[in-house]
């Protein structure tokens, strides 16, 4: 019988190293174009940039960050969602009044949705539904994923910055004119939160039910109890926070500070800054859970920043991992595709050597050293099974 067991953390895990260890590497992705927001698709391992003015999409390889093609969609191009329950992605022609559907396989436009100043995208896989804000008809527009038609609307005051916790189902929306965040369920409103001022950006840690904003004229970052969605925390920034991205595994918390160029990492143990990376005008802001690679851009700028933690602060551990998604010289697909494509997480396959487990935050499969695994259980990274 097959027993899942988790261990007390002991002595540190890997989250508690000294944070002024951590490094980054930042490179840069060279176009002529203007990036305007992006989106990741973690199955094909792609990320898909709006061009603003040349209206397409780009599409860059997540290993090697190389544009590997482009879509015709719309001028105007602005924010992006992808539904990884139906490989489409939706890009908004903010100025265009369209919305586009792009079939992630094909590479081809599917549908047009006239949609009225289409802005930001949240799309919530497990009920199929597509969440876009207009700030110019203070509504949030619903789009049934099956048939790509809107099917309803919900009403705010200038709505901006989206997103929804496909968990509980909770979509959370900022609007900047009331310094406030508009919670939904089962698109009912249920609550208005006020935060600071000027709220745009919003991302959710559905592993911890913990909501960011970014609050631009205060400099600050709120953050929200999704059990209760009550502000616990005010976090100090950076000059200007646009957007947030997430890290799952590690719970890092990435602000772009648009005025004073650079991000500001938070700790999402203790909702502190320990690291703030330069980064030339960051705006918008994806992360890659499978690479950890984040992607920073600005419409204002041709290029796109490429920032990536490196090993630096990993050697200070005696234990060797395998990332999900860089098993080199390996036959077997990576742990998370096995998962992803249908495994039971309990029957994927590691190479000679390597051990199952679980990670503690994500219960996602990985693949360790077996003289590892003892280490990593007893300093809470992962879970392990026992026969």
């Amino acid at each position: 019988m097959i027993i899942l067991f988790a261990s007390l953390i002991i002595i540190f895990s890997q989250s508690q190293l000294a944070y002024s260890e951590l490094n980054y590497d930042v490179s840069t992705i060279n176009f002529s174009g203007r990036p305007a927001s992006a989106i990741v698709n973690e199955n094909a391992n792609e990320i898909y940039v709006t061009d603003f003015f040349a209206g397409k999409l780009l599409i860059i390889n997540g290993t090697d960050d190389k544009i590997i093609g482009n879509i015709n969609v719309t001028r105007t191009s602005f924010g992006v969602g992808y539904n990884p329950a139906t490989d489409l992605i939706y890009v908004g022609g903010e100025f265009a009044n369209v919305v586009k559907v792009v079939n992630a396989g094909t590479k081809e436009v599917e549908k047009t949705i006239p949609m009225a100043s289409p802005y930001d995208i949240a799309i919530n896989s497990e009920t199929n539904i597509v969440y876009i804000t207009s700030d110019r008809t203070n509504a949030v527009f619903l789009i049934d994923g099956n048939s790509n038609e809107i099917i309803s609307k919900l009403n705010v005051n200038k709505p901006c910055g989206i997103a929804v916790n496909s968990k509980t189902g909770t979509v959370y929306v900022t609007s900047e004119a009331d310094d406030s965040v508009h919670v939904f369920e089962k698109n009912d409103l249920v609550k208005i939160i006020p935060v600071e001022s000027s709220p745009r950006g919003v991302a959710i840690n559905e592993n911890t039910n913990t909501i960011y904003i970014t609050n631009q004229e205060t400099n600050t970052v709120s953050v929200i109890d999704g059990k209760t969605n009550i502000v616990t925390n005010t976090i100090k920034v950076g000059e200007i926070p646009r957007r947030i991205a997430i890290q799952l595994d590690s719970n890092q918390i990435y602000v772009t500070n648009h005025g004073s160029n650079n991000i500001s990492v938070i700790d999402g143990k203790n909702n502190t800054v320990i690291k703030t990376i330069p980064i030339h005008s960051p705006f918008e802001i994806v992360i890659n859970q499978n690479t950890n690679k984040l992607y920073s851009m600005y419409l204002g700028n041709p290029g796109i920043s490429i920032i990536q933690q490196t090993d630096a602060s990993q050697d200070k551990l005696d234990f060797d991992i395998t990332p999900d998604a860089v098993q080199e010289k390996i036959k077997l697909d990576k742990p998370l595709k096995q998962y992803s494509s249908g495994v039971h997480p309990l029957d994927v396959k590691c190479k000679e050597g390597f051990e199952l487990v679980f990670k503690n935050i994500s219960l996602q499969p990985a693949c360790v050293k077996s003289s590892s695994v003892e280490k990593l259980v007893q300093r809470g990274w992962a879970i392990s099974k026992i026969v």
